[in-house]
């Protein structure tokens, strides 16, 4: 189930093993219901080489509403400027010397 591997589902839910992010928000008997029940495709329609047909989609769904929001402008990302000892950055490294220091 995601990033926390368990060897088995109801461990999220057992004394030992409790995961609290999981086990909190949703009973077990609730979880086991829904992962029974829901269903995004037809198993029937397996298209060959589409490991994700199953969920397809929702992603299509999640991709077409992602591309449908508008930009803000520009972005723009800084980054703190740390010491660097290591060889392997080469010509991206870059001293700036007026840039702030923590």
């Amino acid at each position: 189930m995601g990033v926390v591997q368990m060897p088995a589902i109801e461990d999220y839910w057992a004394i030992e093993t409790r995961y609290s992010i999981i086990a909190d928000v949703m009973p077990v008997k609730r979880f086991n219901k829904l992962r029974r029940r829901i269903h995004f495709q037809d198993n029937n329609t397996d298209p060959q080489g589409d490991r994700l047909f199953k969920i397809r989609p929702l992603l299509e769904k999640l991709r077409q509403e992602c591309i449908a929001i508008e930009e803000e402008g520009l972005f723009s990302i800084d980054e703190m400027m740390i010491a660097y000892k290591g060889k392997k950055a080469g010509s991206l490294r870059q001293y700036m010397p007026k840039k702030p220091k923590k």
